[in-house]
């Protein structure tokens, strides 16, 4: 997952590293959620409005949800974060695309 501008996409081949930086710290909608915040921006957080996924000043809060192959992100709506071809959404969990390697 990496940043361009306010975008965020799923890239294979991220030249500039410092896009694909975030942290979860602690998130405002109860115990156990987290916000995700932009490494090099940190005054920026993902955030999902109406299913597209971007930063901005203010974060959604999440729920990791641990997977036998990495986590999956829930929102408190009970979707998920998601990706089709690069792009990031809000949607149903529907396998591999719900899944993110975390390091």
């Amino acid at each position: 997952m990496r940043h361009a501008e306010s975008t965020l996409r799923v890239d294979a081949d991220v030249r500039a590293l410092a896009d694909s930086q975030f942290r979860f710290v602690a998130g405002v909608a109860g115990d156990g959620t987290e916000i995700i915040q932009s490494v090099n921006l940190p005054d920026r957080y993902v955030r999902v409005v109406d299913g597209a996924v971007r930063l901005d000043l203010v974060g959604t809060s999440f729920r990791r949800v641990p997977r036998t192959a990495g986590v999956s992100i829930q929102l408190p709506t009970g979707e998920f974060l998601t990706h089709d071809q690069g792009r990031l959404t809000a949607g149903p969990a529907d396998g591999p695309r719900t899944r993110f390697l975390l390091s």
